[in-house]
Protein backbone atom coordinates (compact mmCIF):
# COMPACT_ATOMS: atom_id res chain seq x y z
CA UNK A 1 0.00 0.00 0.00
CA UNK A 2 1.43 3.21 -0.94
CA UNK A 3 2.16 5.52 2.22
CA UNK A 4 3.13 8.88 2.57
CA UNK A 5 6.35 9.56 4.07
CA UNK A 6 8.01 12.74 5.72
CA UNK A 7 8.94 14.87 2.55
CA UNK A 8 12.85 14.93 2.39
CA UNK A 9 13.43 18.34 0.95
CA UNK A 10 12.15 19.78 4.72
CA UNK A 11 15.24 17.84 5.90
CA UNK A 12 17.50 20.10 3.13
CA UNK A 13 16.12 22.68 4.16
CA UNK A 14 17.55 22.79 7.80
CA UNK A 15 20.81 21.21 6.85
CA UNK A 16 22.70 24.04 6.03
CA UNK A 17 21.74 25.84 9.25
CA UNK A 18 23.05 22.42 11.02
CA UNK A 19 26.43 22.71 9.01
CA UNK A 20 27.00 26.23 9.49
CA UNK A 21 26.62 25.47 13.07
CA UNK A 22 29.07 22.54 12.58
CA UNK A 23 32.14 24.42 10.64
CA UNK A 24 31.86 27.81 12.11
CA UNK A 25 34.73 26.87 14.21
CA UNK A 26 36.66 25.26 10.94
CA UNK A 27 36.32 28.59 8.86
CA UNK A 28 36.98 30.97 11.99
CA UNK A 29 35.49 34.05 12.86
CA UNK A 30 37.37 36.45 10.45
CA UNK A 31 35.30 37.17 6.70
CA UNK A 32 36.17 34.94 4.22
CA UNK A 33 37.89 36.58 1.13
CA UNK A 34 35.61 36.88 -1.90
CA UNK A 35 36.38 33.52 -4.26
CA UNK A 36 36.40 33.81 -8.22
CA UNK A 37 33.72 31.76 -9.85
CA UNK A 38 36.45 29.62 -11.64
CA UNK A 39 37.45 28.43 -8.38
CA UNK A 40 34.02 27.87 -6.82
CA UNK A 41 33.48 25.50 -10.16
CA UNK A 42 36.44 23.73 -8.97
CA UNK A 43 35.51 23.23 -6.13
CA UNK A 44 31.96 21.50 -6.92
CA UNK A 45 34.28 18.01 -7.84
CA UNK A 46 34.21 15.30 -5.88
CA UNK A 47 37.11 15.24 -4.11
CA UNK A 48 38.51 14.46 -0.48
CA UNK A 49 38.19 18.05 0.48
CA UNK A 50 35.73 18.01 3.54
CA UNK A 51 32.64 20.04 2.67
CA UNK A 52 34.07 22.56 0.07
CA UNK A 53 31.17 21.55 -2.48
CA UNK A 54 28.54 22.88 -0.17
CA UNK A 55 30.53 25.85 0.16
CA UNK A 56 31.19 26.29 -3.19
CA UNK A 57 27.41 25.86 -4.02
CA UNK A 58 25.90 28.30 -1.14
CA UNK A 59 28.96 30.69 -3.31
CA UNK A 60 27.61 30.15 -6.38
CA UNK A 61 24.00 30.87 -5.35
CA UNK A 62 24.77 34.49 -4.55
CA UNK A 63 26.64 34.36 -7.63
CA UNK A 64 23.33 34.25 -9.62
CA UNK A 65 23.09 34.95 -13.48
CA UNK A 66 26.74 35.66 -12.90
CA UNK A 67 28.07 32.29 -12.69
CA UNK A 68 25.68 30.98 -15.43
CA UNK A 69 27.89 30.47 -18.37
CA UNK A 70 30.32 28.58 -15.99
CA UNK A 71 27.63 26.35 -14.47
CA UNK A 72 26.57 25.24 -18.64
CA UNK A 73 30.17 24.53 -18.97
CA UNK A 74 30.16 22.42 -16.29
CA UNK A 75 27.36 20.36 -17.58
CA UNK A 76 30.08 18.57 -19.73
CA UNK A 77 32.27 17.45 -16.79
CA UNK A 78 33.64 14.01 -16.37
CA UNK A 79 32.69 14.48 -13.30
CA UNK A 80 28.98 13.70 -11.82
CA UNK A 81 29.05 15.55 -8.91
CA UNK A 82 30.03 18.41 -10.74
CA UNK A 83 27.65 18.15 -13.25
CA UNK A 84 24.50 17.64 -10.69
CA UNK A 85 25.44 20.68 -8.48
CA UNK A 86 25.86 23.02 -11.68
CA UNK A 87 22.39 21.62 -13.26
CA UNK A 88 20.99 22.24 -9.42
CA UNK A 89 22.26 25.46 -9.72
CA UNK A 90 21.18 26.31 -13.25
CA UNK A 91 17.48 25.24 -12.39
CA UNK A 92 17.55 27.91 -8.98
CA UNK A 93 18.23 30.72 -11.49
CA UNK A 94 14.85 32.69 -12.32
CA UNK A 95 13.70 33.25 -15.45
CA UNK A 96 16.98 30.55 -16.83
CA UNK A 97 15.72 28.74 -20.17
CA UNK A 98 17.22 24.92 -20.20
CA UNK A 99 19.11 24.01 -23.09
CA UNK A 100 18.97 20.27 -23.96
CA UNK A 101 22.10 19.87 -22.06
CA UNK A 102 20.85 20.98 -18.77
CA UNK A 103 17.79 18.88 -19.85
CA UNK A 104 20.00 15.63 -20.18
CA UNK A 105 22.08 15.83 -16.96
CA UNK A 106 18.35 16.53 -15.26
CA UNK A 107 17.46 13.39 -16.51
CA UNK A 108 20.70 11.45 -15.63
CA UNK A 109 19.87 12.99 -12.04
CA UNK A 110 17.08 11.17 -11.80
CA UNK A 111 19.33 8.05 -11.30
CA UNK A 112 19.47 6.15 -7.93
CA UNK A 113 22.81 8.58 -7.58
CA UNK A 114 25.35 9.00 -4.70
CA UNK A 115 23.63 12.72 -3.89
CA UNK A 116 22.50 13.86 -1.28
CA UNK A 117 24.65 11.16 0.74
CA UNK A 118 28.19 10.35 -0.96
CA UNK A 119 28.52 6.19 -0.85
CA UNK A 120 32.07 5.97 -0.40
CA UNK A 121 32.98 3.98 2.07
CA UNK A 122 36.13 6.50 3.45
CA UNK A 123 33.64 9.53 4.14
CA UNK A 124 30.68 7.78 5.61
CA UNK A 125 29.32 11.76 6.50
CA UNK A 126 29.90 12.90 3.14
CA UNK A 127 26.52 14.84 2.39
CA UNK A 128 25.41 17.92 -0.31
CA UNK A 129 22.24 19.43 0.13
CA UNK A 130 20.69 18.26 -3.49
CA UNK A 131 18.41 16.12 -3.76
CA UNK A 132 18.89 15.94 -7.07
CA UNK A 133 16.11 13.16 -8.00
CA UNK A 134 13.21 15.17 -6.52
CA UNK A 135 14.77 18.01 -7.87
CA UNK A 136 15.08 17.18 -11.00
CA UNK A 137 11.29 15.40 -11.70
CA UNK A 138 10.12 18.96 -10.29
CA UNK A 139 11.92 20.48 -12.66
CA UNK A 140 11.03 18.55 -15.72
CA UNK A 141 7.05 18.55 -14.86
CA UNK A 142 7.48 21.84 -16.30
CA UNK A 143 9.73 21.64 -19.39
CA UNK A 144 9.04 17.41 -20.10
CA UNK A 145 8.26 18.53 -23.68
CA UNK A 146 11.41 19.77 -24.48
CA UNK A 147 13.45 16.97 -22.71
CA UNK A 148 11.43 14.12 -24.62
CA UNK A 149 13.76 12.43 -26.36
CA UNK A 150 16.03 12.43 -22.95
CA UNK A 151 13.06 10.82 -20.88
CA UNK A 152 12.38 8.51 -23.61
CA UNK A 153 16.36 7.23 -23.61
CA UNK A 154 15.60 6.71 -20.31
CA UNK A 155 13.05 4.85 -20.31
CA UNK A 156 15.70 2.19 -21.37
CA UNK A 157 18.38 2.97 -18.78
CA UNK A 158 19.53 0.02 -16.65
CA UNK A 159 18.56 1.92 -13.14
CA UNK A 160 15.35 1.18 -11.96
CA UNK A 161 14.13 4.27 -10.38
CA UNK A 162 15.20 6.57 -13.44
CA UNK A 163 13.12 4.19 -15.52
CA UNK A 164 10.46 4.92 -13.53
CA UNK A 165 10.53 8.73 -13.53
CA UNK A 166 10.90 8.78 -17.16
CA UNK A 167 8.05 7.10 -17.82
CA UNK A 168 6.05 9.24 -14.66
CA UNK A 169 7.06 11.90 -16.75
CA UNK A 170 6.53 11.31 -19.97
CA UNK A 171 2.61 10.38 -18.78
CA UNK A 172 2.35 13.66 -17.47
CA UNK A 173 3.58 15.50 -20.21
CA UNK A 174 0.98 13.85 -22.57
CA UNK A 175 3.75 12.37 -24.49
CA UNK A 176 2.63 9.05 -25.97
CA UNK A 177 5.36 7.98 -28.48
CA UNK A 178 7.28 5.49 -26.20
CA UNK A 179 3.38 4.63 -24.39
CA UNK A 180 4.41 0.99 -24.56
CA UNK A 181 7.25 0.87 -22.85
CA UNK A 182 6.26 3.54 -20.26
CA UNK A 183 2.41 2.45 -19.57
CA UNK A 184 2.74 -1.05 -18.60
CA UNK A 185 5.58 0.05 -16.35
CA UNK A 186 3.85 2.27 -14.44
CA UNK A 187 0.77 -0.14 -14.38
CA UNK A 188 2.77 -2.43 -12.45
CA UNK A 189 3.49 0.21 -9.95
CA UNK A 190 0.08 0.26 -9.26
CA UNK A 191 -0.35 -2.92 -7.13
CA UNK A 192 -0.21 -3.43 -3.16
CA UNK A 193 3.48 -3.69 -2.81
CA UNK A 194 6.55 -2.93 -0.47
CA UNK A 195 7.78 0.30 -2.14
CA UNK A 196 6.51 3.57 -0.95
CA UNK A 197 5.08 6.05 -2.52
CA UNK A 198 4.23 4.59 -6.44
CA UNK A 199 1.00 3.69 -6.36
CA UNK A 200 -0.76 7.51 -6.12
CA UNK A 201 2.24 8.67 -8.16
CA UNK A 202 1.91 5.67 -11.16
CA UNK A 203 -1.72 6.60 -11.69
CA UNK A 204 -1.35 10.71 -11.91
CA UNK A 205 1.32 10.14 -14.86
CA UNK A 206 -0.93 7.41 -16.69
CA UNK A 207 -3.84 9.75 -16.14
CA UNK A 208 -1.44 11.96 -17.89
CA UNK A 209 -1.45 9.86 -21.01
CA UNK A 210 -5.19 10.60 -21.67
CA UNK A 211 -7.96 8.49 -23.95
CA UNK A 212 -4.58 6.70 -25.08
CA UNK A 213 -3.73 4.72 -22.09
CA UNK A 214 -7.44 3.02 -21.83
CA UNK A 215 -6.12 -0.24 -23.59
CA UNK A 216 -3.35 -0.55 -21.63
CA UNK A 217 -5.61 -0.52 -18.62
CA UNK A 218 -8.37 -2.35 -19.96
CA UNK A 219 -5.75 -5.06 -20.40
CA UNK A 220 -4.32 -4.84 -17.21
CA UNK A 221 -7.92 -5.50 -15.45
CA UNK A 222 -7.94 -9.57 -15.58
CA UNK A 223 -4.72 -9.96 -13.90
CA UNK A 224 -5.13 -7.14 -11.37
CA UNK A 225 -4.77 -7.21 -7.64
CA UNK A 226 -7.40 -4.91 -5.27
CA UNK A 227 -5.57 -1.89 -4.86
CA UNK A 228 -4.35 -1.92 -8.88
CA UNK A 229 -8.52 -3.17 -9.77
CA UNK A 230 -9.80 -0.25 -7.87
CA UNK A 231 -6.78 2.23 -9.44
CA UNK A 232 -7.49 1.27 -12.84
CA UNK A 233 -10.95 1.68 -12.58
CA UNK A 234 -10.45 5.42 -10.67
CA UNK A 235 -8.07 6.58 -13.23
CA UNK A 236 -10.90 5.21 -16.52
CA UNK A 237 -13.56 7.24 -15.01
CA UNK A 238 -11.52 10.14 -14.71
CA UNK A 239 -10.48 10.11 -18.17
CA UNK A 240 -13.98 9.13 -19.28
CA UNK A 241 -16.41 10.83 -16.85
CA UNK A 242 -14.49 13.14 -15.10
CA UNK A 243 -16.21 14.64 -11.64
CA UNK A 244 -17.49 17.92 -12.34
CA UNK A 245 -18.44 19.35 -8.88
CA UNK A 246 -17.34 19.31 -5.53
CA UNK A 247 -19.41 16.23 -4.27
CA UNK A 248 -18.95 14.53 -7.42
CA UNK A 249 -15.24 14.13 -6.23
CA UNK A 250 -16.18 14.06 -3.27
CA UNK A 251 -17.71 10.72 -3.92
CA UNK A 252 -14.65 9.52 -6.01
CA UNK A 253 -13.67 8.80 -1.92
CA UNK A 254 -15.64 5.53 -2.18
CA UNK A 255 -14.29 3.73 -5.32
CA UNK A 256 -10.40 3.03 -3.52
CA UNK A 257 -8.47 2.50 -0.11
CA UNK A 258 -4.99 3.83 -1.52
CA UNK A 259 -5.03 6.81 1.18
CA UNK A 260 -7.47 9.15 2.77
CA UNK A 261 -5.64 12.00 2.29
CA UNK A 262 -6.92 12.46 -1.48
CA UNK A 263 -10.84 12.20 -2.25
CA UNK A 264 -9.40 11.06 -5.72
CA UNK A 265 -5.55 10.67 -5.79
CA UNK A 266 -5.38 10.64 -9.49
CA UNK A 267 -6.63 13.94 -10.19
CA UNK A 268 -5.53 15.28 -6.60
CA UNK A 269 -1.87 13.59 -6.19
CA UNK A 270 0.91 16.58 -5.75
CA UNK A 271 4.76 15.25 -5.74
CA UNK A 272 5.81 18.18 -4.18
CA UNK A 273 3.59 16.88 -1.08
CA UNK A 274 4.88 13.25 -1.09
CA UNK A 275 8.67 11.61 -1.34
CA UNK A 276 9.82 9.60 -4.48
CA UNK A 277 9.08 5.98 -4.85
CA UNK A 278 11.68 3.83 -2.42
CA UNK A 279 12.40 0.45 -3.05
CA UNK A 280 13.21 -1.74 0.23
CA UNK A 281 16.69 -2.32 -1.47
CA UNK A 282 17.45 1.04 -2.10
CA UNK A 283 20.02 2.46 0.65
CA UNK A 284 19.79 6.34 0.27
Amino acid sequence: MTRRLKDVTQVCLVLPVVLVSMLAPAWGDEPREPRDIASLMADLVDDDQPWNAIHATWALYEQGRAAAAALEEALDSDDCQQRQLAAHLLRRIDGHEPSDRLLEVTVEGLADDHLPRAQRHDRPYAYVCVFNAKEGTLYLLEHGRKAEQHLVEGLHSDDEQQRYLCAFLLGRAGLTRAIDDAAPLLIEHLRDNDIANDAMMSASGLYGFGVDVLPYLAAAVKDADQQQFELIRLITLDITDPPTTPAGLRQRKHLHHVTQVYYDPVLEYRLSSHGLPRWPQHQR
